[in-house]
C-alpha cells in the first residue's frame, strides 16, 4: 500500500538526550506503522515542536470508515511506557476526524 508523509519542524532544532532522541524515533516509527496497519493508504503527517523545555511530536491521520487489521494496542502501551521514563507524556485517540499520537518529552 502507498503511503505518504509529510514532516514539518518548528522552533529552535537541536540535539536532545540520546534516550529522548530514541523515545522521539521509536515513537514516530510505532505511529507510522499504525497508520499502515490502521488506516492502510492515508497520509501522515508529523509535527516536531522543539520547545525550550520540551520536544512535542504529534502524528496525525485521517480516520477511515474501512478499518485495518485489528492491533492488540502493545504499541500504544510501549510508547506511552517509554515516554513516561523519561518524565514525558503521550496521548493517543481519535479528535476531529484524524487519529493523532501526541508525545511530549522534557529537553
Amino acid at each position: 500500500t502507498h503511503q505518504t508523509c509529510s514532516l514539518r519542524v518548528t522552533g529552535h532544532e537541536r540535539r536532545l538526550a540520546p534516550e529522548a532522541e530514541l523515545t522521539l524515533i521509536r515513537t514516530a516509527q510505532e505511529a507510522l506503522t499504525n497508520v499502515r496497519r490502521h488506516a492502510p493508504g492515508t497520509p501522515a503527517r508529523i509535527d516536531l515542536t522543539f520547545d525550550p523545555a520540551a520536544c512535542d511530536l504529534l502524528v496525525t491521520n485521517p480516520t477511515t470508515e474501512e478499518k485495518g487489521t485489528p492491533g492488540g494496542g502493545y504499541g500504544l502501551m510501549g510508547m506511552r511506557e517509554r515516554a513516561e521514563l523519561l518524565g514525558g507524556t503521550l496521548a493517543a485517540g481519535e479528535q476531529d476526524g484524524h487519529f493523532r499520537v501526541h508525545l511530549a518529552v522534557p529537553a
